[in-house]
């Protein structure tokens, strides 16, 4: 019956959004933690290239990453943001 099809439709439907709402949350914790792992990363190869790793260096890589967490963070959003009008636009 129709409702049956629609039942079913919906059904699908909400697998769907399911699915997106699971990849964005991964997608937003990854990028959430990538500032974070940057550093930690920077400073590994640092040190096992250069040994010694002074404060100053240390405050400097610290500062620099800083001013990156904003554009990192944002970067998954605009993304997103561009692929659902994408899917937009195509609807038209």
């Amino acid at each position: 019956s129709f409702e049956s099809r629609l039942d079913d439709i919906r059904e699908k439907e909400l697998k769907q959004l399911r699915k997106y709402q699971i990849l964005n949350i991964v997608s937003s914790a990854m990028w959430s933690t990538a500032p974070i792992l940057t550093a930690l990363a920077t400073f590994a190869v640092y040190s096992a290239f250069y040994g010694n790793l002074t404060p100053a260096t240390a405050f400097t890589a610290v500062s620099l990453f800083n001013v990156l967490r904003f554009p990192l963070t944002m970067f998954p959003n605009t993304i997103t943001s561009a692929v659902e009008a994408n899917v937009s636009v195509k609807r038209l």
